[in-house]
């Protein structure tokens, strides 16, 4: 259940950073990063629900190894569309990649 917790603090932890870090933009950044913005705000999404859904799978006790392990599989696709949104709003931000 700690590896779970622990998950879960991360996740809401990066969620947290790109919230603030989106707050800082002036106004006239957030114009001419709209369509970047709305797609790392659509891509947030499902990266919080299947975090949801992961957790009560864990939290079960009859939790089926198989179903957790889809789940798991399902949130890692999520978290690797939201990272790639943010990619894609920091090149048009003009900021280099390592």
């Amino acid at each position: 259940m700690n590896r779970a917790t622990d998950l879960e603090d991360a996740i809401e932890e990066a969620q947290k950073s790109n919230s603030e870090f989106v707050k800082m933009l002036s106004d006239s950044q957030t114009a001419g990063l709209k369509k970047p913005l709305k797609d790392l705000r659509k891509a947030e999404a499902p990266v919080s629900k299947q975090q949801k859904i992961l957790g009560r799978e864990i939290q079960q006790s009859s939790g089926d190894p198989k179903r957790i392990a889809e789940e798991a599989d399902s949130l890692e696709k999520a978290l690797t569309a939201f990272q790639a949104s943010q990619r894609n709003l920091a090149k048009e931000m003009g900021i280099q990649q390592r």
